[in-house]
C-alpha cells in the first residue's frame, strides 16, 4: 500500500510534466510576441492591458516571478487609470503568482484587496468565496484569530442571506478554528449548533455526514469515545448512502482512530489502509487528509511498538505536508517524529525535530509577558493594603483619643457631684482645656479625611495607569508575536531553500559544512546544483555566499541570489564559473533596479564547477578566496576585486576570471563568507582576521571533517570569549578529493 501511494504521486508528477511540456512552446511563443508588442506600445492603458496579458502567460508558463513584475505594472497602472475591471485581473494574477510559489502569507494579502474590491462593486457571491478562501488560508497556516475574523464576518453576511447551507458550512469551519485551538468545548457548541439547523432543513444531506464527522471529532478529543464512536458511525452510514468516495475514505479513517483507543491495532492499521487505498483509487489531491491518514498509521504502529513502520509513516506524511505546504500538519509530522525518534533511542534526529516543532509553537514570550502582569498586579494589590494599613491606624488613632477624653469627662463630672464648690473653678478652666482639645481633635479628623480622599484618588489614578499599562502590554505582545511569527516563517522558508547536509555529502563525498547565522534568518547562504553533461556524467556547481546585511534584510538578499543561480545554472544551463558571475551581476542589478535606484546592495562569494569525469575543478570568486591544502602545502586562489551586484563606475563592465585546478588525491578545499575573520574577540577585542583563519583550516585539515566542524565551533566560541556577541553570519564549506 505504501508503494501504492508513492506510484500515485509520482504518476500525477509525469501527467502534469507532460502537460506542462505540450504546451510550454506556444506559451513561449506567446510571451515572446507580447514582449515584442509592449516593447513599442506609448499609451499607458495599452501597456496595461498588455502588462496584465503577460501576466498570465508568465503565470500559465510556471514563471510566477516574471507573473509578478507584470501584474504589479498592470496594479499600478490600473490605479493611474482608475480601471476596476484590469485592477481585478492584476490582483487575481498576484494571488495565483503567490499562491504557485507557495507563498500563502503574501497570497492572502491579494485575497483580502479582491475582498473589498468585491465589496466596493457589491458581488456578494464573489465576496463570500473570496472570505471563505481567506479564512482558510489564515487556518492552514495556523492564523486562528484572522481565520476567526473573517469566518466570523463571513457567517454574519450568510445570515443576513438565509443562507442555510452556508451558515452550516461557516458553522463547522470556525468550530475546526476552535478544535485545532485545542477549546473543543467551544468547538462542539458550533457543531452541535450546526447539526441542530440541519434537523431542521431535510434537504441539506450532504452537509450533514460532514456535522456528523466533527462532531465525533470534538468528543474524540475530549476522551469521549463512545460518543464519538456514535456520530463516527452516523457519518459513516450517511456517507455510504451518498456514494461520496472521498468523504467515505475520511469516515473510515475515523472508524480507525475508535479501534486504536480501544487497543484494535490491528484493527486500526486495517481501517487506515482501507482508507488510503480509497484515496489512491480515486486519485485524490486531498493532501490534508493524506497526511492524517498516513500520521495515524505512524502513531498506530508506535504505540504497537513497531518503530520501522512508524517512522517510515511519519516521515512519508511530513513529505505529504511540505509539499502541500500545510504547516499546522507539518507541525503535527514533527512532533510525531520526535516521539518515534526518541522511542527508538535516536536523540539527535529527536532534538533537530524539536527544533522545528518548536519554531512553529513558540509560546515562550506570551507565558513570560503574562508573568510579567501578575507581577506587576501583585506590587499594586500589596501598595493597596498598605495603604489601607495606614489609613485604619489614623482611624483608630482618633478613636483612642475621643475614648480618652469622654473618660476624662466622666471622671471630672463625678468629682464636680462630690466637690461641686471647691472644683468649680477648676471645672471652668478643664471646660476650656476640653473645648481647645475638641478643636485640635477636629481639625486632625478634617486632615486624616483630606489624606483620605488624597489617597483614594490616587489609588483610581494608579487603576487607571495600570488598565492603560496592561492594554499596551498587550499590544506589545501582540506587535512581538507577529515579528516572531514572521521571523520562524521567514527561517522555514531559507531551510526550505539551502540545501541540506546529506545533499551535500551525495554529491562530494566527505564534505564540512559550519553554518552559523547571527540571527534566526541569515544573510549568507549556500548553493548547490547539478547539470547534466552531454556526453554522460554531471558537473557539480556549489558555492559559499556572502550576501549584504544579515537577518531579514539579509535573507531577502539570499532568496534573490538562490533564485537567480537556479535561474542561471539549471534554466540557462550556464557552468562556466566566471559566466556564472558576469549573469549573476546582471541580474542582481536588474531585480533590485539599481541603474535607477543607485541601491548598493549585492553579494561576495567563491564558486566551485567539479567535473570527475574530468578530474577538474573550476574556481570564479567575487572577493572571496579558494584555499586548497596538498602535500601539506596551503595554497591561495584569489577571487576578483569587485562583488556581484551594485554599481561601480570605475568598473562599468566586471570581467570575473576562471582559474582551473586538476583534482588530485587527498587535496583539501576551503570556501567561505567573511564571519569568521570578522569576528572580534581575543585579548585585544580586534578582528580574527584572514591569515588567522588560513592558519588554523591548515591545522586542522587532516581531521575528519565532523571533528572540524567541532573545532571551529569551539574556535569561534572561543575567539568570542564572554564579553563580545557574534559579529556576522559565519559560513564555512570544505570538501576532499
Amino acid at each position: 500500500m505504501h508503494k501504492n501511494i508513492t506510484l500515485f504521486l509520482f504518476f500525477l508528477l509525469i501527467i502534469a510534466s507532460f502537460s506542462l511540456l505540450q504546451a510550454q512552446d506556444e506559451q513561449i511563443d506567446q510571451i515572446k510576441s507580447l514582449k515584442e508588442t509592449l516593447s513599442h506600445v506609448k499609451n499607458k492603458r495599452a501597456e496595461m492591458n498588455l502588462s496584465n496579458e503577460l501576466a498570465m502567460a508568465y503565470l500559465s508558463a510556471n514563471f510566477p516571478d516574471s507573473a509578478i513584475r507584470y501584474a504589479n505594472r498592470a496594479l499600478d497602472l490600473s490605479h493611474e487609470l482608475i480601471s476596476n475591471d484590469d485592477e481585478y485581473q492584476a490582483l487575481n494574477t498576484l494571488k495565483a503568482s503567490f499562491l504557485q510559489k507557495g507563498m500563502y502569507e503574501k497570497a492572502v494579502l491579494y485575497e483580502i484587496q479582491l475582498a473589498a474590491y468585491y465589496e466596493k462593486i457589491n458581488d456578494e457571491a464573489n465576496l463570500t468565496q473570496t472570505l471563505k478562501e481567506i479564512g482558510d488560508t489564515y487556518r492552514n497556516e495556523g492564523v486562528y484569530g484572522s481565520a476567526l475574523q473573517y469566518y466570523l464576518y463571513l457567517l454574519k453576511i450568510r445570515e443576513e442571506e438565509g443562507n442555510m447551507k452556508g451558515i452550516v458550512n461557516v458553522m463547522n469551519d470556525i468550530g475546526i478554528v476552535f478544535r485545532e485551538q485545542k477549546n473543543y468545548k467551544e468547538s462542539l457548541r458550533y457543531f452541535i449548533d450546526a447539526l441542530d439547523l440541519l434537523r431542521k432543513n431535510s434537504n441539506l444531506v450532504e452537509e450533514l455526514g460532514e456535522t456528523y464527522s466533527n462532531i465525533g471529532t470534538a468528543y474524540f478529543y475530549m476522551n469521549n469515545y463512545d460518543s464519538a464512536s456514535h456520530y463516527f458511525d452516523e457519518a459513516y452510514k450517511m456517507k455510504t448512502k451518498q456514494g461520496d468516495l472521498h468523504e467515505i475514505a475520511k469516515a473510515i479513517n475515523n472508524l480507525g482512530l475508535i479501534q486504536r483507543t480501544r487497543g484494535n491495532y490491528t484493527e486500526a492499521i486495517k481501517r487506515f489502509t482501507e482508507a488510503l487505498n480509497l484515496l489512491a483509487n480515486i486519485h485524490s489531491d486531498d493532501f490534508l487528509t493524506t497526511n492524517i491518514i498516513l500520521d495515524n498509521i505512524g502513531n498506530t504502529y508506535l504505540k504497537a511498538g513497531d518503530l520501522k513502520k512508524a517512522l517510515e509513516y511519519h516521515q512519508e506524511a511530513l513529505y505529504v505536508a511540505q509539499n502541500a505546504h500545510i504547516k499546522e500538519r507539518m507541525i503535527a509530522s514533527y512532533q510525531s517524529l520526535v516521539e518515534t525518534y526518541k522511542a527508538m533511542n535516536d536523540y539527535k534526529n529527536a532534538y533537530e525535530y524539536e527544533h522545528l516543532y518548536n519554531l512553529a509553537k513558540d509560546t515562550l514570550y506570551t507565558i513570560q509577558t503574562a508573568k510579567q502582569i501578575a507581577e506587576m498586579q501583585t506590587r499594586y494589590d500589596s501598595e493597596q493594603k498598605q495603604k489601607s494599613i495606614e489609613i485604619l491606624s489614623k482611624e483608630n488613632e482618633i478613636n483612642s483619643l475621643e475614648l480618652k477624653r469622654r473618660n476624662q469627662f466622666l471622671l471630672f463630672l463625678g468629682v464636680g457631684l462630690i466637690l461641686a464648690a471647691i472644683l468649680g473653678f477648676v471645672l471652668y478652666h478643664r471646660y476650656r482645656f476640653a473645648n481647645k482639645a475638641n478643636k485640635l481633635l477636629k481639625m486632625q479628623k478634617e486632615e486624616l479625611w483630606e489624606r483620605k480622599m488624597e489617597i483614594m484618588s490616587q489609588r483610581d489614578a494608579l487603576e487607571e495607569q495600570s488598565k492603560e499599562l496592561s492594554l499596551a502590554l498587550q499590544e506589545l505582545d501582540k506587535k512581538n508575536h507577529a515579528v516572531v511569527s514572521s521571523l520562524n516563517y521567514a527561517y522555514r522558508i531559507q531551510s526550505a531553500i539551502l540545501p541540506q547536509k546529506n545533499e551535500l555529502e551525495a554529491v562530494l563525498s566527505e564534505c564540512l559544512l559550519f553554518f552559523q547565522p547571527r540571527s534566526v534568518v541569515s544573510g549568507d547562504f549556500y548553493w548547490l546544483g547539478q547539470v547534466p553533461k552531454s556526453n554522460g556524467g554531471h558537473k557539480i556547481i556549489f558555492t559559499a555566499v556572502d550576501g549584504t546585511g544579515h537577518g531579514v534584510p539579509g535573507a531577502f538578499m539570499s532568496l534573490v541570489g538562490s533564485s537567480l543561480l537556479k535561474e542561471i545554472v539549471h534554466t540557462r544551463q550556464i557552468t562556466s564559473p566566471e559566466q556564472i558571475l558576469i549573469e549573476l551581476d546582471e541580474g542582481v542589478k536588474e531585480t533590485l533596479k539599481q541603474h535607477d535606484t543607485h541601491n548598493q546592495d549585492g553579494m561576495d562569494l567563491a564558486l566551485c564547477v567539479i567535473d570527475y569525469e574530468e578530474n577538474t575543478l573550476e574556481y570564479a570568486g567575487a572577493k572571496n578566496p579558494l584555499v586548497m591544502i596538498l602535500d601539506n602545502e596551503l595554497h591561495v586562489f584569489k577571487g576578483d576585486r569587485y562583488g556581484i551586484g551594485g554599481i561601480d563606475k570605475a568598473h562599468r563592465h566586471k570581467d570575473f576570471h576562471k582559474h582551473l585546478i586538476n583534482l588530485q588525491k587527498g587535496a583539501t578545499f576551503y570556501i567561505f563568507s567573511d564571519g569568521f575573520q570578522d569576528q572580534f574577540g581575543g585579548n585585544e577585542g580586534r578582528k580574527y582576521g584572514l591569515k588567522q583563519l588560513k592558519d588554523f583550516l591548515f591545522s586542522i585539515h587532516h581531521l575528519p571533517f565532523a571533528e572540524q566542524e567541532k573545532k571551529l565551533a569551539e574556535e569561534l566560541a572561543a575567539w568570542q570569549g564572554t564579553k563580545e556577541h557574534q559579529t556576522d553570519d559565519v559560513l564555512v564549506i570544505g570538501f576532499r578529493v
